[in-house]
């Protein structure tokens, strides 16, 4: 099964710049909707079934570069070059809120995979933070030193958290503490 995703006539959304790349594209835990963003700011749902577009997603004023849905499928999670974190709701078909998340592009969310309880966001202001799905507050601010964080990943356990630099490190950190690990990884940039 292939599919085809043909981004609908500007006119259906109400945005006149010029067509930009889909950069992130995310599925549905379900496995029956993928939503994709676009390096124009644009965002979409798409029913995998019949290969139509569904809902657009408006409000990023630049580039998305990240995404997420959340384990009970009901919110999607974008970030992007705005600083912005959008939180939109599936089932009223809005954006719930937006959140002046870093100060610089934001380079990554993922959602705690079991329950969803927190949100982790990565930024080029050399930081990550975790928010909670309840209402959607800062739990933590965790600022690293050393360069722009390019991605963040999470254990299945919520124990440890990673992240990468785009000076090639990647650090373990234990989420209680934020604190650094003696395993610190240097990885050889190739």
């Amino acid at each position: 099964f292939f599919l085809m995703i043909r981004r609908p006539p500007r006119s259906t959304q109400s945005r006149s710049s010029a067509a930009s790349d889909v950069y992130k594209r995310q599925v549905h835990p379900d496995g029956s909707l993928v939503y994709t963003g676009d390096l124009g700011g644009f965002g979409m749902m798409w029913d995998l079934r019949t290969g139509k577009s569904i809902l657009p997603l408006f409000g990023h004023v630049k580039q998305i570069i990240c995404a997420d849905i959340s384990v009970d499928g009901y919110h999607v999670v974008t970030g992007g070059d705005d600083n912005t974190l959008r939180v939109w709701d599936l089932r009223r078909k809005n954006c719930l809120m937006e959140i002046p998340a870093h100060t610089k592009l934001i380079s990554d969310v993922k959602f705690e995979p079991n329950n969803g309880r927190f949100l982790l966001s990565s930024a080029y202001d050399c930081s990550f933070k975790i928010w909670s799905t309840k209402d959607w507050s800062l739990g933590k601010n965790v600022s690293s030193n050393e360069s722009k964080l390019t991605s963040v990943s999470i254990t299945q356990d919520f124990q440890y958290i990673a992240t990468t630099s785009s000076v090639s490190y990647t650090h373990l950190r234990a989420h209680e503490t934020g604190r650094n690990l003696v395993c610190r990884l240097l990885l050889e940039k190739k």
